[in-house]
């Protein structure tokens, strides 16, 4: 059979078509499913990559808020005791009423663990008198709402707290004493301002004679496990060797090992007003530790932490013979608001002392540090003491502003 060339041009042309339309339907079609199914993936891909790259790069920054936090929980939980021991106890109140001149006998409760009871306020209704229907009649709307909501927070406040559901570990002692008022000020005045937190729930007075007074109060001490090893020295036993008396009853026969240890236990006053510390970033602290000096609480504390340079805006002013400071260091400060004149305070000594504690950088790649920008705006001279620098790359930089400012480097 003759085939024409218009035929041979036709099956060329059908078998083209076909051609075509089977790599399309087996290979074109496959192969663009599979480009999209790679298209997908690789956006998957780049956003996975996206994610682990921001989380790579926000790693340092939660670092530096973990270092910051832990300070501040150490802080707020310092003196706290990490464990009660009655012995321990016993020290620390002989050294309190020795220090006070308090005559007292002591009554220990049981350790025990359970919560915090709250302070139970009662109060009493008053009836009126005959004058205030006459009061209330010009009284406004809002007053009216004002008399409300005092009287709701009155009734609210005669109901009996409730216990936390915390629990904590605590030790109640009672203190039967006879002293004069000075030295029960004293007395509470050493237990405010003690190294470690106790709580004084009651206290009950009455006058012995002129001069003197005697009563009972109850001390409460708690602890809280501490999240670090800072208190892993408070379970050593200081005493050692012969104490106590060879005659319970012969006041003769005291040795002196207690009085050694109360004397060790005695520190020495900070006469310095505030605290700065830098140091590397890789440090367990935060690098750069702002506060106000002898602050057990450690509420006027300010942090930062970085491998860079932090600015520590500091300023100190004075109003009708009156001390205030405040500072700032990167997005924290103290007091918050900045505007105002700041923190009253009274300096330790006739001059006003800034003590500055720096170390030598542990590497080329240690580049943290405090740029201390001082403004003084008061009539005294501010003495920045600056110890342990790295002499040959300073982490401490002090710019002065205002009146007087020496900057001293130890």
């Amino acid at each position: 059979m003759k085939i024409s060339k218009k035929d041979k041009l036709l099956l060329y042309i059908l078998a083209i078509v076909v051609v075509g339309f089977a790599y399309y339907e087996i290979i074109y079609k496959l192969q663009t499913k599979w480009v999209q199914e790679l298209k997908s993936i690789n956006a998957t891909k780049e956003a996975e990559y996206d994610v682990a790259m921001q989380t790579i790069g926000s790693l340092q920054r939660k670092k530096s808020d973990m270092k910051i936090l832990d300070a501040k929980i150490d802080d707020k939980t310092s003196r706290l005791y990490p464990k009660l021991v009655q012995e321990k106890i016993i020290l620390d109140l002989d050294k309190l009423l020795k220090d006070s001149e308090i005559q007292s006998s002591i009554n220990f409760n049981p350790i025990v663990v359970q919560g915090i009871d709250g302070v139970k306020i009662d109060s009493t209704q008053l009836g009126d008198s005959t004058f205030d229907p006459i009061t209330k009649e010009y009284k406004s709307m809002t007053n009216s709402n004002k008399q409300n909501t005092s009287s709701q927070q009155n009734d609210n406040n005669s109901s009996n707290a409730q216990k936390t559901t915390e629990t904590v570990q605590q030790f109640k002692v009672t203190l039967s004493f006879s002293s004069s008022y000075k030295d029960l000020k004293k007395f509470l005045d050493n237990v405010s301002n003690f190294q470690r937190r106790i709580v004084v729930n009651t206290l009950s007075l009455t006058q012995k004679s002129i001069d003197e007074v005697a009563g009972t109060m109850t001390l409460e001490f708690y602890s809280v496990p501490k999240i670090d090893d800072s208190d892993n020295n408070y379970l050593s036993w200081a005493l050692s060797g012969v104490y106590g008396k060879d005659i319970p009853f012969n006041s003769d026969s005291t040795t002196s090992s207690m009085q050694a240890i109360a004397s060790s236990d005695e520190t020495n006053k900070n006469q310095n007003d505030f605290v700065i510390s830098a140091k590397s970033n890789k440090s367990d602290l935060p690098a750069v530790m702002v506060g106000k000096s002898n602050d057990n609480s450690r509420l006027t504390y300010v942090y930062a932490d970085s491998n860079n340079e932090e600015l520590v805006e500091f300023t100190i002013s004075q109003k009708d013979n009156k001390y205030y400071y405040k500072y700032r260091v990167g997005s924290n400060a103290y007091p918050a608001d900045l505007n105002s004149l700041g923190q009253e305070f009274t300096p330790n000594s006739g001059n006003i002392t800034i003590q500055v504690s720096s170390e030598k950088r542990v590497d080329l790649d240690d580049k943290s540090g405090a740029k201390i920008k001082l403004i003084n705006n008061t009539d005294k001279l501010v003495n920045v003491e600056v110890s342990g620098d790295d002499s040959s790359s300073p982490r401490i930089k002090v710019a002065g502003e205002g009146n007087k400012i020496n900057v001293n480097q130890k």
